[in-house]
């Protein structure tokens, strides 16, 4: 990115602002459109500026970007329970902080800079007449395509960089990966296309096809086929164009095809040493970093794009396994959103996309067509609440054995089927809580359940809820533990009040009912019918944690 070549594809892009600086009604409105045109100009990703940008990023960090996600991956082995901060934030920030980063940017602003300045000293002969007249967009469309055409060729400049196809290419390599080809010749596109730049193939006229192929590549029993296509699924989710729809909703569709095939077959838990159950684990890891991600970026996308990711989401979500034969590990049906749970026990997933209007308006609607997830969310909070069983240190005394099973780092290997309920449990818990804390969720209450005669109202499901706080039972035979508080369901459930307690409408939370079963074991001890003083001190414990 330096010289005459620099200039000319500066040139390119700053005549491409034309019409967007004509419709613009002030300087701001202007430098707004100009700073997002990604969001506005579908060839943004096809600009000779653009491309050689991201070629010399590629050079320039590609392989501490690879080195970082290898370190990274590694570390986390298969604690599929970890912190929310996301693997492609951890990434960023150590990038951000390198040398390779620092020396790059000082590059590009030296280069970038003295081209600027030299489309500036000559700018009537750069940008004079004759170049805006009536036929300017026929003009700029054709240079475009002809400067377009003499760059859509695999780069050998830089090994391993990102590279850019013309259509025969494209071609050739949505054939390599038809599942009737060898497997050879698939590895061999698949290796390709990950040396390409992701939303350039999505653009491509070939993408129908190719997208045929990373399906059945995902789909193959070859574990490193299935790798290298969610690799270009990642790599696409680096930005968030229209483009990265399709991505995920080809991610989102593989994993509704993996769950009908596999949801029966986890009944008694996940064991990510078996080659299904990690590729399970990493599909559902990668589609929650994106979800994490891509709030940040809903105002930029068109309100189509919101409504796919959303819609789709939730179709997923809603998928559920109801076994006919009566089981002796539990009744519960297994569900996406119990693997869901694995990766994201807190919801933030939920969280993040309820947080502004521009989602949550969209989302709270798309549920309503998808109460399947809410009723599933409620009813099992009751049966649990209903149960009373506390499975402590990451959830159950009945699989101790198994659930200690780890790695040599001390990563979990197995988790049992009753640890996954409970972590259904943890997530529901959160989700319905987020719910709870707006108007148009609460709208849900009353809400039908299955098997269950009467609706669930607000105060009935709140006022089960608190039973894990007080009831006697729980607080009596379970001692006080500190160090478990974080997967303690009294704790959890406090927490959850606390959330609405603080918010804008607490009208759900003064009701006789939820006043009189928090206070229950004060009337108890008041009555004396029993020595509650131990049951009250671990109340407060649980309150003022």
């Amino acid at each position: 990115m330096e010289g005459p070549e620099l200039v000319n594809s500066l040139r390119q892009l700053v005549i491409s602002f034309e019409p967007y600086l004509r419709n613009a009604s002030s300087y701001e409105q202007a430098q707004e459109v100009l700073l997002n045109l990604e969001a506005h100009d579908e060839n943004f990703h096809r600009y000779q500026f653009v491309s050689q940008l991201r070629a010399k990023i590629d050079e320039s960090l590609g392989g501490l970007i690879e080195d970082e996600f290898e370190r990274f991956s590694m570390s986390q082995g298969s604690d599929v329970a970890s912190d929310q901060k996301t693997v492609v934030q951890k990434v960023t920030d150590q990038v951000l902080k390198s040398r390779e980063f620092e020396n790059l940017t000082h590059y590009l602003r030296t280069n970038v800079s003295q081209a600027a300045q030299t489309l500036q000293n000559n700018f009537e002969q750069e940008f004079g007449s004759g170049r805006h007249g009536p036929d300017f967009e026929d003009v700029r469309d054709k240079r475009h395509s002809n400067e377009m055409d003499a760059n859509m060729s695999f780069s050998s400049s830089y090994p391993g960089s990102l590279m850019f196809m013309n259509q025969d290419q494209a071609q050739k390599l949505a054939e390599e990966l038809d599942p009737h080809r060898s497997l050879e010749d698939r590895q061999c596109s698949l290796h390709t296309l990950c040396s390409l730049a992701p939303l350039d193939v999505v653009a491509s006229d070939q993408w129908s096809d190719i997208r045929r192929g990373l399906l059945a590549a995902l789909e193959d029993p070859d574990l490193n086929l299935a790798t290298k296509s969610l690799k270009f699924i990642a790599q696409g989710f680096s930005t968030v164009t229209s483009q990265t729809k399709e991505l995920y909703l080809l991610l989102v569709d593989y994993l509704v095809d993996l769950c009908k095939k596999n949801l029966s077959r986890l009944k008694n838990g996940v064991d990510v040493r078996k080659s299904e159950h990690i590729r399970i684990i990493r599909s559902f890891r990668l589609l929650n970093e994106f979800q994490l991600i891509v709030p940040s970026y809903w105002i930029r996308c068109p309100e189509i794009l919101v409504e796919q990711v959303i819609e789709s989401t939730l179709k997923l979500f809603s998928m559920q396994h109801v076994s006919t034969v009566a089981s002796s590990v539990t009744n519960i049906p297994m569900t996406a959103l119990h693997l869901m749970a694995l990766i994201d026990p807190k919801a933030m997933w939920f969280n993040k996309w309820m947080h502004g209007s521009y989602s949550r308006i969209p989302l709270l609607q798309k549920l309503d067509g998808q109460k399947k997830i809410i009723e599933n969310a409620v009813k099992h909070c009751l049966e649990f609440t209903a149960s009373r069983k506390i499975p402590f240190d990451l959830m159950s005394d009945i699989s101790d054995t198994l659930s200690r099973v780890s790695n040599s780092d001390g990563h979990r290997m197995h988790y049992t089927r009753h640890e996954m309920d409970y972590i259904y449990f943890i997530h529901s818990l959160n989700l319905l809580g987020k719910l709870l804390c707006h108007k148009e969720g609460r709208k849900f209450f009353p809400i039908k359940v299955k098997d269950i005669s009467e609706p669930i109202s607000i105060t009935k499901f709140l006022c089960s809820l608190i039973q894990l706080i007080v009831d006697p039972g729980n607080l009596v035979t379970v001692k006080y533990n500190p160090v478990s508080q974080q997967f303690d369901p009294g704790i959890l459930v406090t927490d959850m009040l606390k959330v609405l307690c603080i918010h804008h409408d607490v009208t759900i939370l003064c009701k006789d009912e939820v006043t009189n079963t928090l206070l229950s074991p004060i009337s108890h001890w008041l009555d004396d019918e029993v020595n509650y003083f131990s049951i009250l001190e671990t109340l407060i414990k649980k309150i003022f944690h």
